[in-house]
């Protein structure tokens, strides 16, 4: 086998990665609901600065694969 045959062997395991596949799901849920219960945004400064009081939801719309940050 060669080398670009062994990479997509053990590694290219995007067809996992999916909502689809139970386990990821229930992960990236755990994920999310802990990464929310450990914001402390009544302690970040840049809320407090800016007197954020409110939640406010989002829907992003991409045209193509992207890493979204900063949230």
């Amino acid at each position: 086998m060669d080398k670009k045959a062994l990479i997509n062997k053990y590694f290219q395991k995007a067809h996992l990665l999916q909502v689809r596949n139970s386990f990821y799901a229930n992960t990236l849920s755990s994920l999310f609901q802990w990464l929310v219960a450990n914001d402390s945004t009544c302690e970040d400064k840049t809320t407090n600065y800016l007197k954020i009081k409110s939640v406010s939801k989002a829907c992003i719309i991409s045209k193509q694969e992207l890493l979204l940050s900063g949230l």
